[in-house]
């Protein structure tokens, strides 16, 4: 038998329930209608403000598409920050001795 791989999902869900377990209010998957069309982060976080997070799992390049949806939500919704989560995967830390 063997063990699924992970995908960005199903590690975004843990980072989120354990977001959740520390007492921090965490909305998935919400939707902003914007005057450019509709964005979808992966979560927003709603304590002391509204806080945007995309979350990317693999190569280091797809942090670069990150903060550049992160800057278009900063100029198109109301979220006070934004942050930004790489995921590694295990062939990359692998190659890179971590």
């Amino acid at each position: 038998m063997s063990v699924p791989r992970p995908t960005e999902m199903t590690i975004r869900s843990l980072l989120l329930r354990e977001l959740d377990k520390r007492g921090v209010k965490v909305t998935p998957e919400v939707s902003f209608s914007t005057p450019v069309g509709r964005m979808m982060p992966d979560a927003l976080l709603r304590n002391g403000g509204d806080y945007v997070i995309e979350t990317k799992l693999g190569a280091e390049a797809k942090l670069f598409d990150a903060l550049i949806r992160l800057y278009d939500y900063s100029k198109y919704t109301e979220a006070r920050g934004a942050f930004t989560i790489l995921f590694l995967n295990s062939k990359l830390l692998k190659q890179n001795n971590i």
